[in-house]
């Protein structure tokens, strides 16, 4: 009963509600896709594509490479990586400076929560198979945060749970984070009176806003 609480609760949040309350410093992408669509699908874009210096170097080992790898995501995700990042960022991005940790978040939804498990685990096998190469010890550590399974790659903290992706370079800040997902009070920077005011005052057409609290500062 307790879990299916707790799922619901997590479904009916917004991002601003994970944000925690001491975050000073807050950005956000509403339409990720839309703006990564904008730009791909720029005429610039298209005439640096056919420039001489751009031919060749798409001819270069590194470059190949990177195409290589880039399948082998696309294989494993069950798709293009394009429409998988829209899919993955559909809910929009997110990015928070916690004063009280001196961390930073992200925090992004997918309207996809299996491809959301997907590019989890697609990191971690990526992050595994770099140290393997380089003869390094296994990068990842597995643990478990009032029953959300997280994962720590060198400083980056990851949590994938109900189409939520939060990431944080600092164990507290993706606590705050995960136990706004969880509480059914969370203390939360959607909470704050002050940013309420500021975030309703926002242009809703642009493709980014962000929020600076200078009273901490």
């Amino acid at each position: 009963f307790l879990s299916l609480a707790s799922s619901l609760a997590a479904a009916e949040k917004t991002a601003l509600d994970l944000m925690p309350a001491t975050v000073i410093g807050f950005a956000e992408i509403p339409q990720p896709g839309k703006l990564l669509d904008g730009v791909l699908d720029h005429p610039l874009v298209k005439q640096l594509q056919s420039l001489p210096e751009y031919q060749q170097a798409m001819e270069r080992p590194e470059y190949l490479k990177g195409l290589e790898t880039l399948a082998a995501i696309e294989k494993q995700l069950g798709e293009k990586i394009r429409p998988a990042s829209s899919k993955l960022t559909s809910g929009g991005v997110y990015f928070g400076f916690d004063l009280a940790s001196q961390g930073v978040v992200l925090i992004t939804k997918s309207s996809d929560p299996a491809l959301a498990e997907k590019a989890r685990e697609v990191l971690i096998e990526l992050s595994r198979a770099a140290a393997k190469e380089k003869g390094e010890a296994d990068p990842v550590k597995e643990s478990d945060h009032r029953g959300i399974k997280t994962h720590q790659l060198g400083e980056l903290r990851l949590a994938v749970h109900q189409g939520w992706v939060i990431a944080a370079n600092k164990q507290l800040t993706h606590a705050f984070a995960l136990n706004n997902l969880l509480d059914d009070k969370p203390q939360s920077l959607g909470g704050e009176s002050q940013f309420q005011t500021a975030y309703a005052k926002r242009p809703t057409a642009a493709a980014a806003w962000t929020y600076l609290d200078l009273r901490l500062i």
